[in-house]
Formats: structure tokens, sequence, C-alpha cells
């Protein structure tokens, strides 16, 4: 999920189920990104006109990799509940 997602922002999101959070996170990229742009005059770096944009794409990979890793445990931790407990794992 998180190469996914550093790839193309809200696509981790979209992997992990969340599809409205996905595109909730390409649409205020997007928008952070026009924002800082027009704030920013032509003599500031590439980086620092569209900051806002890399912000919301920092924060996108983070958050997809932070819900793939909590699914994760909580699916590992159903099997190891289950086994422990007699029953059989899916």
């Amino acid at each position: 999920m998180t190469a996914a997602a550093l790839v193309l922002p809200g696509s981790g999101q979209l992997l992990n189920g969340d599809r409205i959070r996905g595109i909730i996170m390409q649409f205020f990229l997007m928008l952070f990104a026009f924002i800082s742009y027009k704030l920013t005059g032509p003599e500031i770096s590439f980086f620092g006109r569209f900051a806002g944009g890399f912000l919301v794409y920092v924060l996108s990979v983070l958050d997809a990799h932070a819900v793939s890793t909590r699914r994760w445990r909580a699916f590992h931790r159903g099997l190891t509940g289950a086994a422990r407990a007699g029953g059989s794992a899916p």
C-alpha cells in the first residue's frame, strides 16, 4: 500500500478500501498545491511553490502506511486468536 501511495497520491487509500478518503486526499493535494502556487512568487523554488501539495502528499503516504499496518496487525491477531481458541483459521 505504501508503494502505491508513493507512486500516486490517494491510491494507497483506494487499495485499503477507503475510496472517499483517497479522493479527498487527491482533492486537497491539488487544492493546496494551487493555493501555495498562487501565493508565492516566481523567485521561489519548485518545492516552495507547491509546498501545500507536497505536505498533503506526505500525509497521504503516511496515512496509507498507518492504515495498512493497522489492518495487517488486526488480521494476524485474528488468526493467532482463532488458533489459540482452538478454532480453525480461514
